[in-house]
């Protein structure tokens, strides 16, 4: 009777078990849409523009900038930056939207960047910036090449 009790405990703790490993893993999955499997991989910066409105003072891209140079979009909706590869500070978690692409670091900062365009090879991201005092506003555009 003994031996009966602890097969059928045994039975259901391991049925539990199966039933939480296919949950995770489906959310493990769903951190990354079909939608994004395209985005996922490392990209260098290869171009850069900084487009000032003019309501002020213009600014510079040094001022503005992302201050990194390669971008890691991981499978597991992570992501790492690094300048002349050396990683940054800036790591986090990464997603997107329709033609937004949002970037979580991990010390609570987000940036967010317009897709212009991404087909294999390359990532085209625009990123807006407000006027500081009697600085301009304006847009700065991006152009990543996947390595």
């Amino acid at each position: 009777m003994f031996i009966a009790g602890l097969k059928k405990s045994l039975t259901y703790l391991l049925s539990l078990l199966l039933v939480a490993s296919i949950c995770i893993s489906c959310n493990e999955e769903e951190m990354v849409s079909k939608e994004n499997l395209r985005l996922i991989g490392t990209y260098t910066l290869s171009d850069l523009m900084v487009v000032n409105y003019e309501d002020g003072i213009p600014q510079g891209a040094k001022n503005l900038a992302i201050p990194w140079n390669e971008l890691s979009l991981n499978s597991d909706g992570t992501f790492l930056s690094f300048y002349d590869g050396n990683l940054r500070l800036q790591k986090g978690n990464w997603s997107s939207d329709g033609d937004r692409l949002t970037l979580r670091q991990k010390d609570g900062s987000i940036s967010e960047f317009n897709f212009l365009e991404s087909k294999d090879g390359s990532l085209e991201l625009e990123q807006s910036f407000e006027g500081d005092g009697s600085l301009a506003s304006g847009d700065i555009y991006y152009t990543f090449v996947k390595d």
